[in-house]
């Protein structure tokens, strides 16, 4: 069981213990006792970088085991990690912004049922509540958003019986395994870029710039 050191942590560095290195038709695939790339999953790109001398492209969660795919053999013993720091704070600032979507949606009679939070395809889907939301406008939804990120309000993090869990200030906090910036202000300026229908609901479009 690899011990995922992103679950509690920002650090983008640290020395890893490779346990096996196996080759596969595009590279290796290595499986480490800790980690500190965040793999693919939960709406999110996994992060890059680098292992020792090789280039880590991608990190997945297969039949249980983390898979750290990189382009270059390694041996097994202690290596060095290097998260890409500029792709993980991209992502972070992504599902941040998801995040801020989804709160600011539910004074307005939404819920966010999923979301998907990849670079320059970044959505969030909606649904109405028991509150009955209607519609939906771009502009009260783009001030919203505004708001929560001018408050610049800190991350929190938690475990809540088992499930780690993500806040931000005083909002509610959800279970997610993704990576986060340390407060809203970090997330720059996120932008509604449209807002259609999905199903009974809405699926929103957004970018941060």
């Amino acid at each position: 069981m690899t011990e995922l050191l992103y679950f509690s942590s920002d650090q983008l560095t640290v020395d890893a213990t490779i346990q096996a290195c196996v080759a596969v038709q595009n590279g290796y695939e290595v499986t480490l006792n800790r980690t500190v790339f965040h793999s693919q999953g939960g709406g999110q790109p996994s992060d890059v970088g680098h292992m020792g001398a090789a280039r880590v492209t991608k990190v997945v969660e297969r039949n249980g085991t983390l898979v750290h795919c990189i382009d270059a053999r390694l041996e097994i013993g202690v290596v060095g990690l290097q998260v890409d720091k500029d792709a993980r704070l991209l992502h972070s600032r992504l599902h941040t912004a998801g995040h801020l979507i989804g709160h600011a949606v539910a004074p307005l009679g939404f819920i966010a049922t999923r979301a998907h939070h990849w670079p320059g395809e970044a959505r969030v889907d909606v649904s109405p509540t028991a509150m009955g939301g209607a519609c939906l406008s771009v502009n009260e939804l783009q001030s919203r958003v505004d708001a929560l990120i001018a408050q610049d309000l800190p991350r929190i993090l938690r475990l809540h019986e088992g499930f780690r869990e993500i806040g931000f200030g005083e909002l509610p906090a959800f279970p997610c395994g993704g990576t986060h910036v340390i407060s809203t202000g970090m997330v720059g300026s996120c932008v509604i870029d449209d807002i259609g229908k999905n199903g009974n609901g809405f699926r929103i479009r957004y970018a941060v710039i």
